[in-house]
């Protein structure tokens, strides 16, 4: 894994961890229910959030590839 993919993967895995918990906060549609749905393997929650880490993944991978110091 090169330096910034497990840049991208650490910020994806940041973002969706303060959605959880900000969005579980204001009562929103992807509540933490959702979350502890992924953690006992319901397939539709895993896909939900397995594509929410690959979008921003992909996002902060190409972002991070952008601007190369």
């Amino acid at each position: 894994m090169t330096d910034n993919e497990q840049r991208a993967h650490d910020l994806a895995m940041l973002l969706l961890s303060h959605g959880v918990n900000h969005l579980s906060a204001d009562g929103q549609a992807f509540s933490f229910k959702r979350w502890e749905k992924a953690l006992a393997g319901d397939q539709e929650s895993c896909d939900l959030l397995t594509n929410d880490y690959w979008r921003a993944y992909n996002g902060f991978l190409s972002s991070l590839e952008r601007t190369k110091r």
